[in-house]
């Protein structure tokens, strides 16, 4: 057996075992409007709100590794209470 065939071999094995998953990259997630004072986390990180147009979005950026991104969007609606918004992100599609 010649020295190519078994590296073509060997690479077609690895290549086999491996799940196939796709890896969902960076993203963005809308925020509900009429909120005011939005503060934002991203797997209990602090994460940046920011305006895209009139709407205000949060950028998704996962982290290596991590298989479910959770989203908490916090702000106060117009009647002056306190709205909290959970949101569960698949990051791996397979």
């Amino acid at each position: 057996m010649p020295y190519q065939d078994m590296i073509i071999e060997a690479a077609g094995a690895a290549l086999e075992r491996m799940p196939d998953r796709s890896r969902i990259g960076r993203f963005s997630v809308r925020v509900r409007s009429g909120l005011r004072h939005v503060r934002a986390t991203i797997d209990g990180r602090r994460a940046r709100v920011s305006r895209r147009g009139r709407r205000r979005v949060v950028v998704v950026r996962p982290r290596a590794g991590r298989r479910v991104a959770v989203v908490r969007i916090s702000g106060v609606d117009r009647h002056g209470r306190k709205v909290v918004v959970r949101k569960r992100y698949r990051l791996c599609r397979g």
